[in-house]
């Protein structure tokens, strides 16, 4: 997988390969090592398949799913325990004066639980980090943007 021996750093390329077999109409097969295969379709408003993932539903959710990793590897160095994470995740996909379409904006919404409020802002500052370090998110033409709220349970009432 990776393409640089250097002793005690990184690799600064590694290579992520798949193969598609078109199987039906538009219908194909994804298949990556010691990876489970997902069946493939345009989107229903391009003559797809309901109910089957599309390359769309694809780069969105790898943009959710790079936020994730990336804050969760973040969050690991700094110590910092969180209790849940979701994200929602919105691309937009727009024809262009050339006639093109092109997802041209996809915003993340991630919800960071954490324990109690004194975790809130570390948190928050990791989510930003994890967001300048999301390699999907760097390795797109165009921005994305994380739209995060952190949530902590509220403190208790100190006893009269």
């Amino acid at each position: 997988m990776t393409e640089s021996n250097h002793a005690g750093k990184a690799p600064e390329h590694y290579r992520y390969e798949n193969r598609l077999i078109w199987t039906e109409k538009r219908r194909a097969v994804v298949r990556a090592d010691k990876l489970t295969p997902i069946v493939v379709a345009p989107p229903e408003e391009f003559g797809g398949e309901e109910g089957l993932w599309n390359p769309e539903q694809l780069l969105v959710a790898s943009a959710s799913s790079c936020l994730l990793s990336t804050f969760a590897a973040i969050a690991e160095r700094a110590h910092l325990p969180f209790t849940g994470f979701e994200c929602r995740a919105v691309g937009h996909l727009t024809r262009a004066p050339d006639g093109k379409f092109a997802i041209t904006r996809i915003e993340l919404f991630p919800v960071v639980d954490v324990a109690d409020e004194e975790l809130a802002e570390k948190a928050r500052k990791l989510i930003e980090k994890a967001e300048e370090r999301c390699l999907i998110a760097n390795s797109l033409k165009y921005g994305t943007k994380v739209h995060a709220l952190v949530r902590a349970p509220p403190r208790a009432a100190a006893a009269p």
